[in-house]
């Protein structure tokens, strides 16, 4: 059965968007009409390029909108959709079950709309592992970070360096790194105070760090 979640959306897509057709089905088929060119009657102009955009009485969006309307279930605000961000590109991020299931869909939209992709299991496709806690292991040739440098880089407008939010493995007793598992995870929007001591802790060690260096290289002097 149709669902009507772009009832009342008249669209007109970019004629150069890859993967069009897909796009123009999911509309149709979820209540949207499509319109030859665009006039007055046009709601909504969907295209990936965004610094090109032409202007007009209707919304600009790129087609993450569509997939993630659908995925919802109901039109998501446009003004998400309307900034032509590539922060993470080039960016495929496995989410691990220690992230709660709310704060899974919030990095699922903040990845997907500035340019990344989610993998629904780790692979060595992948770039990036995001836990819910600094102390998890990595994988051989992908990062293993905390789950806030997601919002962060997002709230920056550019991607951050991973040195504060790698992840480190605690010594377990017979020396090795302790294996990815299930746990419970703080919220992505209100960080847990646990993770926020570790995440300060960190900090205090890296500065720790570099005034022992700048001290020592003053001694050398």
């Amino acid at each position: 059965e149709m669902s009507a979640v772009f009832s009342g959306v008249r669209f007109y897509i970019d004629p150069q968007l890859p993967d069009r057709k897909n796009v123009e089905q999911q509309l149709k088929e979820h209540g949207g009409t499509e319109q030859p060119f665009l006039d007055v009657v046009t709601t909504h102009y969907i295209s990936h390029d965004l610094q090109r955009m032409v202007f007009g009485d209707f919304h600009c969006v790129q087609p993450e909108w569509v997939w993630l309307s659908v995925a919802c279930g109901k039109q998501l605000p446009v003004s998400v959709f309307q900034r032509s961000s590539r922060i993470f590109q080039g960016v495929r991020a496995f989410i691990r079950n220690d992230v709660s299931e709310r704060d899974h869909a919030a990095l699922w939209l903040l990845i997907t709309v500035n340019g990344g992709s989610v993998a629904l299991e780790p692979s060595d496709r992948c770039t990036h592992i995001l836990c819910g806690s600094l102390k998890h292991a990595s994988v051989p040739g992908v990062e293993a970070v905390v789950i806030n440098w997601i919002p962060d880089c997002v709230g920056a407008g550019t991607r951050l360096d991973l040195a504060r939010y790698r992840c480190q493995a605690p010594e377990a007793s017979n020396g090795k790194a302790e294996a990815l598992s299930n746990e419970a995870s703080p919220s992505l929007v209100s960080p847990s105070s646990q993770l926020r001591r570790e995440l300060q802790h960190k900090q205090q060690e890296e500065e720790q760090q570099k005034q022992d260096q700048r001290q020592q290289q003053q001694q050398q002097q």
